[in-house]
């Protein structure tokens, strides 16, 4: 996909915002299902864990936790962020 498409493909969890992570093609909303152009299952996926952690970078040195997940915030101030 990503030569097809000339770059990377950038994604989260299938979900909409504020419902939990589908773990699993079958437990993808199926609005979302509906409005795609397609599904790839390519199960089994890898071992579930936490969701992705989400930040904006505001400027050079801080960020904004957009989404707390699999990276803590703590970790993310320890590389020397401020984080807001």
């Amino acid at each position: 996909l990503c030569t097809d498409l000339g770059g990377p493909l950038v994604a989260t969890s299938a979900n909409k915002s504020g419902r939990p992570a589908a773990a699993s093609a079958d437990e993808i909303d199926s609005d979302l299902v509906a409005g795609a152009a397609g599904l790839l299952d390519a199960e089994p996926g890898p071992e579930g864990g936490l969701a992705s952690t989400i930040v904006t970078v505001v400027d050079g040195s801080a960020v904004f936790v957009i989404r707390r997940g699999a990276i803590p915030v703590d970790a993310i101030a320890a590389l020397g962020f401020h984080v807001a």
